[in-house]
This record gives C-alpha cells, sequence and structure tokens, in this order.
C-alpha cells in the first residue's frame, strides 16, 4: 500500500487535537494554587451581589447537588450562596500538590500525544508502536488519577469533575487502541524511511 490509509489521518487528527486539549487542561492543573485564589477573589468581589440573590426552591436543590452543603445566612433562612459556592471550589493542600505533580506528568502525556499524531503523516515502523505506547500510559496516568483523588476530601464537585475527566479519557483511549489493533496496519509495517504527506 502506498496511499496512507484515511483511518490514519483520522487518528493523526484526533491525536493532535487531544494533545492541544490535553496540554491547556494540564497546565491549568500546574497553576492550581493561581486559579484558586483568582476564584476567591471573583468570589469576594461579588460577595455584594450574591447575598442579595434570591433563590428559589429549584436553585436551591441545585446547589444541594453540586455542593457538600449549603451555608444559611444569618437569618437562617435561606442561603449564603457566596459561602456556599466557596464550599464547592474547597481544595486541599493535598489536591493542590498533587494537581501541579500530575499537571507535569499530564504535559508530557500531551507531548507524546503530539509526537504520535504527527508520525501518522510518515511512513515509518515506528508510528504503531510508539501511537500504542501513548495510548497505554495514557490509561495508566488517568488510572493514577482517580486512585489519588480517591484519596482526597476537597469538595465533592470539583473530585466529580476530576473522576468524570479520567473515566471518559480511558474510554477514548480504548477506543483509539481498539481502533489501532483491528485495522490494517501494512502501511506502517516492514517500510522504508520514506516520508508521505
Amino acid at each position: 500500500m502506498h496511499t496512507r490509509p484515511s483511518w490514519a489521518t483520522t487518528v493523526a487528527i484526533f491525536m493532535i487535537l487531544f494533545a492541544g486539549c490535553g496540554a491547556v487542561n494540564n497546565l491549568k492543573m500546574i497553576n492550581t494554587n493561581e486559579m484558586e485564589e483568582m476564584a476567591g477573589a471573583i468570589i469576594d468581589n461579588m460577595e455584594t451581589e450574591l447575598e442579595s440573590e434570591k433563590l428559589d426552591s429549584t436553585d436551591i436543590i441545585v446547589l444541594e447537588t453540586f455542593s457538600d452543603s449549603v451555608v444559611t445566612d444569618s437569618s437562617g433562612t435561606g442561603v449564603n450562596l457566596a459561602k456556599t459556592i466557596k464550599g464547592m471550589m474547597h481544595m486541599t493542600d493535598y489536591f493542590k500538590l498533587w494537581s501541579v505533580r500530575l499537571g507535569w506528568a499530564g504535559l508530557i502525556i500531551a507531548i507524546l500525544f503530539l509526537i504520535s499524531g504527527i508520525l501518522f503523516f510518515y511512513k515509518t515502523k515506528f508510528t504503531i508502536p510508539i501511537a500504542i505506547g501513548t495510548l497505554i500510559a495514557s490509561l495508566l496516568y488517568a488510572a493514577l488519577k482517580v486512585y489519588i483523588y480517591s484519596k482526597d476530601n476537597s469538595s465533592s464537585y470539583i473530585l466529580a469533575g476530576m473522576e468524570f475527566s479520567s473515566y471518559f479519557s480511558m474510554f477514548i483511549d480504548v477506543i483509539m487502541l481498539t481502533v489501532i489493533m483491528v485495522v490494517d496496519k501494512s502501511f506502517y509495517q516492514g517500510v522504508s524511511e520514506d516520508s508521505e504527506y
């Protein structure tokens, strides 16, 4: 086969997109402390407006769904929205420490995705092994995130987001691995190092 198969182009584009999205998300994780301070400052600046916000029963049900606890106001009858939102954004020191560490590790995974995606545009025997290795590394990384954050007691809202993103990442990785395993890879196997654009 002398023409690059269409599945390879599709996989390459997806892997490059995953690299970009992963890099952005992991840079946010690396800057967790700064983002927490910024979010706190925004909520503090909006506290007066939030205190005057009137909530109906539906709003309160939504808050109770996503928050560990809804904080009542000074009258004891309403909701202190600012404090409730701050509670939803609560991060332990454990969470912040591991977010930075996992952010750096995730950045390496993102770089691997970028390299792997680019290699699909070249006719080389290293393309498939590197792609499979990258996806396995991504799977293990996502599983590690689930394990590490399962031992944390930050806001359930934040932890649920992390858990969802990790499981979604594993789901995508498995799909990509399955595709690569079942398709015809002869274009990349037993070939010379000619470039194919």
